[in-house]
This record gives structure tokens, C-alpha cells and sequence, in this order.
């Protein structure tokens, strides 16, 4: 895997320049990115000790030269190639599929999107066949994670309404939910239909989930841009169990009502000093796992 010339160089900040990839070429890349995410790296050596992920190493330099540059954009094509390939194999998984899934998760490559969308449309299309195809929901369920990433559903997008028709499947209703629009004001056009599918014992831990980052985002807003005015500009058709499981989540992570407001804002003034302490629990864990 030692092309002629080929010499990694670092800029002056000590980060790695990605146009020493182009001086290898496509098919070294690809044949150095698979090897890296299977876990072997001569060049960059991989950190055991810590458990370092062998997409984190990418990501950086991805990051650090923006995915546009001449450099970054040989390693997305390359990226983009293993995608390929790893459906050509499917349902056997090779070694390097599980860290480029997860390398998709953390950032948009634009090569990458048609791909997503073409897998995502198939899902869609067929859950059950799909989900045998990859073999098994474990491994088909990463690559919708990985397609909230790269084809997220924009109203005027090509994956649109391969998100809306995954919604009808219970087991991917919420992760169908959340690629449904990047908005609240989007999410919540669809939240009625995502409620009816979603399974009975996940849809209110989800549902305060999505009400707890909702809060986060909108905190400090006013007027019409506040979770509860969004909710209530679109919910009044919403059925009465989830009007009432929204203001629940909404007082649980420290807000105020969106439906009910005289009777449960007495609930929520009783309660206020423990919301806010439950509130900053959560954010602390929120903080940390991401």
C-alpha cells in the first residue's frame, strides 16, 4: 500500500495536510481508508491505549480542510467507493463498514448524499426486505443514523418523502421523525402521524427526548419562535393523549404548557426549583455524550 512519492505533511498548526493525498491518488486512498477503518494504520498509527475510533482520525482532517477541499474531497470519494462496495457484499458486513457508518454520522461528505438517499428510498420502499438485505435491523438502523446526517428531509428534498413513508414503520418511526425536517416548526407538522406509529412503550420516552432538545435549542427566544407557540401553531389537531403527553414532557424538562395552560401552569409554579435541577441534569448528560 506504499505508493511512489506518496509523503504525509503537516502544516504549520501540526495538522495534517490533506493534499499529501492527492499526491497518492484515488486508489491509494481507498485502499488506506479501508484499511484505516478496519482498524490497521502504518502511516497514522491507530491509539490503542485509549480506544481511539479509527473514523475520528478522518474526521478531523475532513473538518480541518472543510469537505470541499481539493484534498478532503479524494478522501469522500473514496469514502464513497467503499459505500459501494459495501453493498455489493451485502448481507456479509466487511471490516471497515461499521466506522465509515459512524464517520457518516458525525459529518455531511456531499458525495456520499445520493447514496443515502438511494438506501433510505429502498427502506422505505420495503423495511423487511431491506433489513434482511443488510442483515439485520442492528445494521440497517446505523445507516438511517448515518442518513440523518447525509440526506436529511428538507421539504424540497430528493429523501423527503422516504422519511415519511418510513414513519409508517414502527421500529424506525422516530429516527424517521427526526430526518423528517431539521425544524421543530417541521417535525411537529408530522407529529400526529409519528405518534399513531410509533410503539406504545418508546413514543413518551422519545417524545420527551425530542421536547428536552427542543428546549435547549429555543432557550432565550420569544414570541412565536418558543417550543410552546410553535407546538400550539400546529397542534390544535393533534389528538388529546398526545396534547397531554406534550405539556407533560414540556413541565418534566422545566417549561411551561403548550395546551393546557391554567391548570397545568399551578402544576408547573409548585414545581419549578425541581424541574430546573432535573433540567440541568439533563443537559449536563446531554453535554456529555455528545
Amino acid at each position: 500500500m506504499t505508493p511512489k512519492g506518496f509523503r504525509p505533511t503537516v502544516r504549520k498548526d501540526g495538522t495534517l495536510d490533506p493534499a499529501c493525498f492527492l499526491q497518492a491518488g484515488l486508489r491509494w486512498v481507498k485502499q488506506w481508508l479501508e484499511a484505516r477503518l478496519s482498524g490497521s494504520d502504518p502511516y497514522f498509527p491507530i491509539d490503542t491505549r485509549y480506544d481511539e475510533d479509527p473514523e475520528a482520525f478522518v474526521a478531523s482532517i475532513l473538518r480541518d480542510a472543510g469537505t470541499d477541499s481539493p484534498g478532503a474531497a479524494i478522501l469522500c470519494r473514496a469514502a464513497l467507493q467503499l459505500l459501494d462496495r459495501a453493498r455489493d457484499l451485502a448481507p456479509r458486513v466487511p471490516p471497515y463498514f461499521k466506522s465509515l457508518l459512524r464517520l457518516c454520522q458525525r459529518l455531511s461528505l456531499p458525495q456520499a448524499a445520493s447514496w443515502f438517499t438511494e438506501e433510505l428510498a429502498t427502506l422505505a420502499g420495503d423495511p423487511d426486505a431491506a433489513d434482511r438485505r443488510w442483515g439485520g435491523y442492528d445494521h440497517a438502523k446505523e445507516i438511517v443514523y448515518a442518513a440523518l446526517v447525509q440526506t436529511p428531509g428538507l421539504p424540497t428534498a430528493a429523501s423527503h418523502e422516504s422519511w415519511l413513508a418510513l414513519m409508517k414503520t414502527p421500529r424506525y418511526a422516530t429516527l424517521a421523525l427526526l430526518g423528517a425536517g431539521t425544524s421543530l416548526r417541521e417535525k411537529a407538522l408530522h407529529l400526529r402521524e409519528w405518534w399513531h406509529s410509533c410503539p406504545a412503550t418508546d413514543r413518551e420516552r422519545d417524545l420527551d427526548q425530542m421536547i428536552f432538545t427542543a428546549l435547549k435549542t429555543h432557550a432565550g427566544r420569544n414570541g412565536d419562535n418558543t417550543v410552546q407557540s410553535i407546538l400550539r401553531s400546529v397542534g390544535q389537531p393533534y389528538p388529546h393523549d398526545l396534547k397531554d403527553a406534550i405539556d407533560r414532557a414540556l413541565q418534566e424538562n422545566g417549561g411551561e404548557p403548550a395546551f393546557h395552560g391554567a391548570d397545568a401552569g399551578a402544576a408547573t409554579a409548585r414545581h419549578s426549583r425541581e424541574r430546573a435541577v432535573y433540567g440541568a441534569c439533563r443537559v449536563d448528560a446531554l453535554d456529555a455524550a455528545g
